[in-house]
């Protein structure tokens, strides 16, 4: 059995949207977890699910509200143990789930041995007109990927973005930490850590649908203030996540053994437009970031300085639409440096 988990916190319309994909699916063998993380609409979110447990009375679907609020981090942890599959499928409570995805993601965790993670391409969608605005496929093929340092590198950056992300639900329980708590990045060290002993997969379908322009609520918790307030992103919360995947990095390598920071440091500068573009709207604030970013260790990277030279003098929406035509005519992203691809599946 699968489990579709959802740390939901203040988005009930979301959520039912969530649950409509999610109930939708081909797929047989499955149960939704809904936890919710102690927010000012529990009381909503409650009655969302109710609602539709009486509509799908033939679906497994389960509800339940934390005591206090623990955060994005802790929360990934926690859900887990509501769960009863075999592996968890991470869900995002305002992201929607593609249509067939469970079907795939139970072909790829029966037909592989020793599964610890499924990565997959996603896409982002407009919330106004529903339609895509950028696919991030990142291989053209579904792709094995041995457990290892070269797995680790190739999949931890990719796993940034939460919604369809699968792990493997008692390794990663065993696996358990509280050590990244506030760093909204806790799927990444689960990246690191399973695959050090465990193999990964890549479904190069679309297997979940990201809903641009919503409001975030990460700096809520206790463990988050320091880095994050919600609803904004100045500089330093970007940074502060930077940081928080360097921090991350770190701490794969050291509990595992495998040297894997150094790989991940060189992809990340690689693949930097993204981290660079999110603050490329403002001048000032851009500069200072990416001075900061610099510090890090990025400036050593070649393409770090392309990419902050390029949006800096062509601005980020030109940039944008060369990046887009460029993936458009691969049909996926661009393989950059000794990036480990994987055996094609």
């Amino acid at each position: 059995m699968l489990s579709v988990c959802i740390p939901a916190y203040n988005r009930p319309q979301e959520l039912s949207l969530l649950l409509d994909s999610i109930l939708s699916q081909d797929y047989p063998d499955y149960e939704v977890v809904v936890s919710d993380d102690n927010s000012p609409k529990a009381a909503e979110i409650a009655r969302v699910v109710e609602e539709h447990i009486r509509k799908h009375p033939e679906r497994r679907i389960r509800y339940s509200k934390n005591e206090q609020t623990l955060g994005f981090d802790r929360h990934l942890r926690e859900i887990l143990h509501k769960a009863e599959g075999q592996y968890c499928i991470y869900m995002g409570d305002d992201d929607l789930l593609a249509p067939g995805s469970l079907q795939k993601i139970a072909r790829a965790v029966t037909e592989n041995q020793h599964i610890g993670i499924v990565l997959r391409s996603w896409a982002s969608v407009d919330r106004t007109t529903e339609q895509m605005t950028h696919t991030f496929k990142y291989f053209d093929t579904d792709r094995f990927f041995p457990a290892g340092v070269d797995t680790i590198a190739t999949f931890f950056r990719r796993s940034l973005f939460i919604s369809g992300i699968v792990v493997h639900r008692e390794a990663a329980i065993q696996a358990a930490t509280d050590q990244f708590d506030g760093t909204l990045l806790y799927q990444l060290y689960l990246v690191g850590n399973l695959l050090a002993r465990m193999n990964g997969f890549y479904v190069a379908d679309v297997l979940a649908l990201n809903r641009t322009s919503g409001v975030h609520f990460f700096g809520t918790s206790e463990k988050e203030k320091s880095r994050f307030a919600p609803g904004l992103l100045l500089p330093e919360h970007s940074l502060n996540f930077v940081k928080g995947m360097l921090e991350v990095a770190r701490g794969v390598e050291q509990r595992s053994g495998v040297k894997v920071y150094d790989r991940i440091l060189r992809d990340i500068g690689n693949y930097s437009y993204t981290i660079l573009r999110v603050q490329a709207e403002h001048f000032s604030g851009y500069l200072r970031y990416s001075y900061g970013l610099a510090k890090l260790g990025l400036w050593k990277n070649p393409l770090f300085v392309l990419f902050f030279l390029s949006l800096l003098c062509l601005g980020p929406k030109l940039n944008d639409r060369i990046i887009k035509h460029v993936k458009q005519n691969l049909g996926h992203t661009p393989v950059i440096g000794k990036l480990y691809t994987g055996v094609k599946s």
